[in-house]
């Protein structure tokens, strides 16, 4: 959370900074840390100045869930469903098709979802519109072999010197025109030091001068001691 966060908030000042830039021609520096990010994903936690708590949605006591909409459910075969029923409508729509009444109540939704297996209270929900799904409580196992995840790009696979093969999240965002790549996995400080400098037109005496002054670490994979 804080380096992805930490990534995030750099990318948005730094955008922001180029717009200034080119609306009035001035630079400036923007700066951001691990724990601003971290206030920023704990922003839901804060208490007023009496020290209170703030009001937000509690889980329920068996932390289900926040609401008779918004929870878990567990069918007869001990699987459980989660629904996300935001609306009057749709808890409507999610309420009738579990008890034939709209106005169902939680004690009611549980005891009739415990009279029919998950896939089958998932197939009548998906039927009347009712967004929910089965909970998969293997899903953090599964996933880095999924077929359909490795297809489209949302696995990973590369290696990088010193340490081996890699599995991670691969491409996060989707470009209709223009589709991403992991063409390698994460490099070690200095790796690519020269590659990047000869693309800026750097020559090689420049870039051994700026190396030896300590102005930048090149340090290739090959220089590496196993």
């Amino acid at each position: 959370m804080g380096d992805t966060g930490n990534a995030l908030l750099a990318a948005v000042a730094i955008t922001a900074a180029l717009y200034h830039r080119d609306r009035t021609g001035a630079a400036q520096a923007v700066s951001t840390s691990i724990v601003n990010a971290g206030l920023l994903h704990t922003s839901y936690a804060w208490i007023d100045a009496d020290g209170t708590p703030c009001d937000w949605g509690q889980l329920d006591a068996e932390q289900t869930g926040l609401a008779p909409g918004y929870r878990m459910y567990r069918g007869a075969d001990d699987v459980w469903v989660f629904v996300a029923a935001l609306d009057d409508a749709t808890f409507a729509a999610f309420a009738t098709t579990v008890t034939g009444r709209a106005d169902a109540d939680v004690a009611a939704l549980e005891a009739t979802f415990a009279t029919r297996a998950a896939h089958e209270w998932w197939a009548a929900l998906d039927a009347a519109g009712v967004p929910a799904e089965i909970v998969d409580e293997e899903f953090c196992r599964t996933l880095l072999d999924d077929p359909h995840a490795r297809a489209t790009g949302l696995v990973s696979e590369t290696w990088a010197p010193g340490v081996g093969r890699f599995e991670d999240p691969g491409l996060l965002v989707e470009f209709s025109d223009t589709p991403g790549a992991v063409p390698r996995g994460p490099c070690l400080c200095g790796e690519h030091t020269r590659a990047l400098l000869r693309e800026h037109g750097y020559s090689d005496a420049e870039i051994d001068a700026l190396a030896a002054d300590g102005a930048v670490l090149d340090a290739p994979v090959d220089r590496i001691p196993a």
